[in-house]
């Protein structure tokens, strides 16, 4: 009943996200769990997030931010994050926007407008790529979270098998 009444309300906060963003105009995708459950779950609210998190370009950082504001949300920036990531809440729904994939300089490139430019749309919702999806299920953890810490739940495992079983995956894309 809890993830279903968390994904209920993080289903709604991505609705209005697509209609707010597209009015100020920044190019958006949601990423990680809350991407990846509404393509391979028979019912997406049986995978809870904790979160939803968001990719856009640097250059529109500002634009979202003011777009979230505007619409009730409130700031959390974190001094150790704020290079590539602040958190918005709103009631339930906590929103982590992203600007880059990781923290600058953690890849040899930047990887975000390339990202973006292969989005998909899926519904009312922008998403990435199924390539780019699965390279960042492989890369992200290692990376932000640690491959053998607590934050690494089996949710995330079987988030990777479905993907691989159920998705069109390039390989050499990914590599």
């Amino acid at each position: 009943m809890a993830a279903a009444m968390g994904y209920l309300a993080q289903r709604a906060a991505l609705d209005e996200l697509d209609r707010l963003f597209d009015s100020a105009g920044v190019r958006w995708v949601a990423i990680k769990g809350s991407h990846v459950r509404e393509l391979v779950y028979l019912d997406p609210a049986l995978r809870p997030a904790s979160d939803i998190d968001i990719l856009i370009t640097p250059a529109d950082r500002r634009r979202a931010a003011q777009a979230l504001l505007d619409a009730g949300y409130s700031v959390h920036a974190e001094p150790a994050n704020i290079s590539h990531e602040a958190t918005f809440s709103r009631g339930v729904v906590d929103l982590d926007l992203h600007w880059h994939m990781l923290r600058p300089g953690r890849t040899r490139i930047d990887l975000t407008d390339d990202l973006l430019e292969r989005r998909q749309r899926i519904g009312n919702q922008w998403g990435l790529s199924d390539s780019d999806t699965l390279f960042l299920m492989l890369t992200h953890p290692a990376f932000a979270k640690y491959v053998c810490s607590p934050n690494m739940g089996l949710g995330r495992v079987a988030d990777f098998l479905l993907w691989i079983q159920k998705r069109e995956i390039d390989w050499p894309v990914v590599l």
